[in-house]
């Protein structure tokens, strides 16, 4: 008989990694979509297919791919094994982590600042290796710290930051919005009513009637203005209302202003001054003379 010749090949490897991609391993956000694993070699040929996890058959994973669960964060190797005209064995093992997300959250020093402000609210997050703040939903230039202070000179308005995390493992979250409000601070103008123009009064120190002082005030809206009067700058005790009846009072300068607080901003009014002076004694005398007294004859004419 004829001599046949047997050629023995070497039985390939069997090799896996993602599609579309020659990386060894790979990390994933916890809840991102993972890749997809798939048999790089051999190219054909194969008959049957089950992934593994850490060696331990995955149930339903019998098709030519797989794809990467990422809902639980930790280190894990998959492999297949195949069925080929060369037998039965199992791959590479291919690793990947799931890295947890990171929560992003605000704090601040507060929500609310007055037209005017000099001091800006000061926001913070969690440490992360990497920052964004944002306004109105838009990247804040060069905002990249863990904490961000509102700038000074904004306009009344809402305006509304967020802040986006990114931690070691490179996953990102956005947080929740702060909202910051700017009131418009009020406008407070003091007079003596019943004018709404007249900024100072005359009065003696022995008249019973009381000049009454008033306020109007605005830039409010819905909220209700607190009243504070103020004499030279100390505060009244119980001077509260709108308005105010100045008191009797010694003969001198006064000095009254009213301190306005609504939609959590203040302001002073301008001042209107109270005068008041001596009460001027009563004196009679002879018309176009000095004199203190005078005697008359009977039925002479008497002096005026």
């Amino acid at each position: 008989a004829a001599p046949r010749t047997v050629t023995v090949t070497a039985t390939p490897a069997v090799t896996i990694g993602l599609v579309g991609s020659n990386a060894t391993s790979a990390t994933y956000c916890q809840n991102a979509t993972g890749g997809v694993l798939e048999v790089k070699a051999p190219a054909s040929g194969i008959t049957s297919y089950q992934w593994l996890l850490a060696g331990v058959n995955i149930t339903g994973a019998t098709n030519a791919t797989y794809t990467i669960p990422t809902g639980a964060i930790g280190s894990f190797l998959y492999c297949v094994r195949i069925t080929d005209a060369c037998g039965t064995r199992i791959s590479n093992e291919f690793p990947v982590t799931v890295v947890a997300n990171p929560v992003a959250t605000i704090t601040s020093t507060g929500t609310t600042l007055c037209s005017g402000y000099t001091t800006g609210i000061t926001m913070n997050t969690q440490s992360y290796s990497s920052y964004q703040w944002l306004l109105n939903n838009a990247p804040i230039s060069g905002a990249t710290n863990q904490s961000y202070t509102t700038v000074s000179g904004m306009a009344a308005g809402s305006y509304s930051y967020k802040v986006v995390v990114v931690n070691a493992g490179g996953c990102r979250d956005t947080s929740d919005a702060t909202v910051i409000t700017v009131n418009a601070a009020p406008v407070a103008s003091a007079y003596v009513s019943p004018t709404t123009t007249q900024t100072s009064i005359s009065i003696c120190s022995t008249s019973t009637s009381r000049p009454v002082l008033a306020v109007n005030v605005t830039g409010c809206g819905n909220s209700t203005p607190t009243y504070q009067w103020k004499l030279n700058g100390s505060t009244i005790s119980g001077a509260t209302m709108s308005t105010y009846s100045v008191p009797v009072l010694a003969t001198g300068v006064y000095s009254y202003t009213v301190a306005i607080v609504c939609n959590g901003c203040s302001t002073t009014s301008n001042a209107v001054t109270v005068t008041v002076t001596a009460t001027p004694a009563v004196t009679v005398g002879l018309v176009g003379s000095n004199a203190t007294s005078a005697t008359y004859c009977q039925n002479a004419t008497g002096g005026v």
